[in-house]
């Protein structure tokens, strides 16, 4: 609400020149995409610690099907007449939808990650179990 359109006069100065209506339009993509930033934040973790487990492909794939569904989402709903559904609004709502799509992949993924192949000895020290030839 309030906190939306101090945050948009910030970002593109005095919008008293601008049209009522594309204001509008813009304050209600902020909106929307706000209930996107926890999915955002923690998309954005889990990339990071995908990458510093050194997997590379799980936060790519995870990426491009959140790029898929954001275009499939861009595609249904930015041609819609509604102010809520359709038109930019479409177009936060695709995001916020693709942002979720990662955030249930990513955990999907954690849920389905083979654990390390590590084994303690009984006393406290840890050692690597032995690979297969």
């Amino acid at each position: 609400g309030a906190f939306s359109r101090q945050l948009l006069r910030a970002l593109i100065g005095d919008a008293a020149g601008m049209d009522p209506a594309v204001f509008a339009a813009a304050n209600r993509y902020v909106q929307i995409r706000s209930l996107g930033m926890p999915a955002a934040v923690a998309v954005g973790t889990l990339q990071a610690s995908c990458l510093g487990l050194q997997d590379i492909k799980s936060p790519l794939y995870v990426l491009l099907a959140a790029a898929l569904v954001n275009a499939c989402g861009d595609a249904l709903l930015v041609g819609r007449k509604s102010i809520w559904i359709g038109g930019c609004s479409g177009a936060a709502w695709a995001t916020v939808l693709s942002q979720y799509a990662a955030l249930g992949l990513f955990v999907a993924w954690l849920r389905t990650k083979p654990r390390s192949a590590k084994k303690s000895n009984g006393d406290g020290t840890v050692l690597a179990a032995a690979q297969s030839a």
